[in-house]
Parts: C-alpha cells; structure tokens; sequence
C-alpha cells in the first residue's frame, strides 16, 4: 500500500479538515497510489497518521462512499472501488480529478455527452419553441453581448449563457433531458473563471450563441443542429487546452509544484504539514 500521509499538491488551505481529507484520498484513488479492491488501513491507525479524530476520519470515509469510490462494511476493512462506480458528476470527485491531472480526459468525456444531450435538445427547440421561446434567448444573446462589449463581467455572462442553454432546454420540452444538461452545465461551469476567459473568447460566443437563436427562430432543426455542434466543440476545445495548461503547472527546482499543499496535521509533531507528493 502506498503512504497516505504525504500531501497532496493544490488544496486551498482555506477548507476545512475533512474537505482537505476527501480530496487527498479521493486524489489518492484517482491518481491510483490507492488501488481498488485494496483495503484501507484500520480507523486508529489512519486517524494517527493524519493526526484527526475518529469523528472526522467517519466522515470522510462516509462521504467518499456516498460518491462511490470506497465501499464501507460492518466488520470489514472499508476498500476501494473500480472506476466504474464513481460519481464523476460531484464536486469533490471533479476537483480529485483536477489535483491528479486528469481532468481533460474527463472534459472531454463531458462534452461528449453534453453534444448527444444538446444537439438532439436544440433539434427539438427548432420544431417546438414558441415565440416567448425566442424572445428569451434573443434577450439573453443580448445581455452576453452588452457584456462582452462593455463590462466584460464573465460570471454575468456564463449566467446568461447558462440561462440560454436552459432556455433551449425548456423550450424542448422534455424536463429529463432539461435536469441533465443543467447538471453537466453546473460541473463544466467550475472550469469557467474570469481570470482564464478572455475578451476574444467572449465575442466568439456571443456570435455562436446569436446563431443558435437565429436558427431556432427559423425552426430549421439541421441548422440548429450545426450551431450547436459548432459551439460546443468550440468550446470543448477551450476546455480542454485550459485544462492541458493546467496540469502543467510550473514546477521549483525541488520538483514541487507551485500550487498550495494540503494541510493535515502531522501525528508526531502536532503541527500543520504541507509536504507533497513529488
């Protein structure tokens, strides 16, 4: 088994004890120093490692259970599972994914599924949107322009742009299909801030989303198809280099990396400790 008490690069020193010991395991169990099937160590024994109570090491465990990357049982030692039974979908699991340098495999994997959920959405907006339909994205395509224009406020306009994409989702008229594309918006949006999207990125998606309006008020359904498809490639491809950037964050001559380590209490010293992984 490998040690579970180095740290673990880029958790904000901010968060709370046990969100500092989800994301060190959960990023153990993506980064795969943590196989599945392999048993963890016993609760006194990882609770003296990271210097916590019992309470708090319950917790975690618990938590990452509910996300399907360990299983707990009653006289058992809790273990790891395969891949297969993880919540992609939850925050933690997505941030895990992020630490290990995974994540434009799992972006792209996202905006797969986004392109089978929102091409076939907008098809069914272009034949079944009403004019109110129309009136909000053309108000929304406005609000986003206004923006990119003059306040270049980017959590405004991924509000608007979150908000016309829920639009087209209603305008569909399937409340399944509407529940998971806000689900997979609200997992991409975590990867949108404003120090990253630049002003160029914003007029582009204006004009994409202004294609999208025009061709649902056409109810030409091929077309709307197109634009979608366009735009959301466009925008996976943005996702992904920023992520690949991201994952090769600059690194000091002693092989660390620069974000900030996780701060878990050492069980020897009773102090904070912030070493990493190399």
């Amino acid at each position: 088994m490998s040690p579970l008490g180095a740290g673990v690069v880029g958790l904000p020193q901010r968060m709370r004890l046990r969100e500092q010991l989800v994301l060190h395991l959960a990023h153990e169990i993506i980064s795969g120093r943590l196989k599945a099937g392999e048993p963890l160590p016993s609760e006194p024994e990882l609770a003296r490692k990271f210097g916590i109570s019992k309470v708090v090491l319950r917790e975690t465990i618990q938590e990452l259970a509910s996300y399907g990357m360990m299983r707990v049982q009653h006289g058992k030692r809790t273990r790891v599972l395969e891949q297969s039974e993880w919540d992609v979908l939850a925050r933690p699991v997505q941030e895990a994914f992020r630490l290990a340098g995974s994540a434009a495999v799992l972006t792209k994997q996202l905006y797969e599924v986004r392109l089978l959920l929102e091409m076939s959405a907008v098809a069914l907006a272009a034949e079944h949107s009403g004019l109110s339909h129309v009136s909000e994205l053309d108000a929304h395509v406005d609000v986003m322009r206004t923006i990119a224009r003059q306040t270049r406020d980017v959590p405004a306009f991924l509000r608007s742009d979150r908000a016309f994409h829920d639009v087209i989702a209603r305008a569909a008229g399937n409340m399944v299909l509407r529940a998971m594309m806000r689900d997979l918006h609200n997992v991409l949006a975590a990867n949108w801030t404003s120090s990253r999207t630049t002003h160029a990125q914003l007029e582009s998606l204006v004009e994409q989303h202004a294609g999208i309006a025009e061709a649902i008020r056409s109810r030409d359904c091929t077309a709307a198809r197109a634009a979608m498809e366009a735009h959301l490639l466009w925008a996976k491809g943005v996702e992904i280099a920023r992520d690949d950037r991201e994952a090769r964050l600059p690194h000091d001559d002693t092989g660390r990396s620069d974000r900030p380590s996780i701060w878990l209490k050492s069980a020897s010293t009773g102090r904070r400790s912030g070493a990493r992984h190399p």
